[in-house]
């Protein structure tokens, strides 16, 4: 693979599969509790390995925005993948997941409680009951709230890895 943002996004996502499906395995409330913080150090390193080798593809040199896009792609291509992969685990290896969550987020809400008005609480422990919080439709928002969250550490990678043409040179 000659595209660094291909190569690393794919060899991101199956890492953090390996994870989420040994977490899921393991124990589902593990896996509800610390996948997202797993996963933040291997795009993070993907990022920056993207960087690497896109720098180095380029004489040495690279543009923040050159940066920001090769970054961006990985992530794009990692968050797509391991999408598609959390829908699987969640829908078919592991649907305890769902219940787990469920029960997770009506426990939090009953703690919350006395902070709203009662038939507001209410309401919305019974819309949380009855939504389905893997759907496709909440796969789709998830993905691009994670999509515009990537661009942070895209940039801030990107920033401290570009490398500019002297203008002397």
């Amino acid at each position: 693979m000659n595209n660094p943002s291909i190569k690393f996004g794919i060899y991101g996502a199956v890492a953090i599969m390996i994870i989420d499906l040994l977490l899921a395995l393991v124990s589902p409330e593990l896996y509800i509790s610390i996948s997202s913080w797993l996963a933040l150090p291997i795009i993070i390193i993907a990022m920056v390995l993207v960087s690497k080798e896109y720098i180095a593809s380029n004489e040495g040199v690279a543009s923040l925005g050159e940066l920001f896009k090769a970054n961006w792609l990985s992530y794009l291509i990692m968050g797509l993948i391991t999408s598609i992969f959390g829908y699987i685990l969640v829908k078919y290896i592991s649907p305890d997941i769902q219940e787990i969550t469920v029960e997770k987020a009506l426990e939090a809400m009953e703690k919350m409680k006395s902070f709203m008005p009662e038939e507001a609480a209410e309401q919305a422990m019974a819309d949380m009951e009855s939504k389905d919080p893997f759907s496709l439709g909440t796969q789709l928002i998830g993905i691009i709230v994670k999509y515009a969250m990537a661009a942070v550490p895209a940039v801030i990678i990107a920033a401290i890895m570009k490398k500019e043409k002297s203008p002397f040179a």
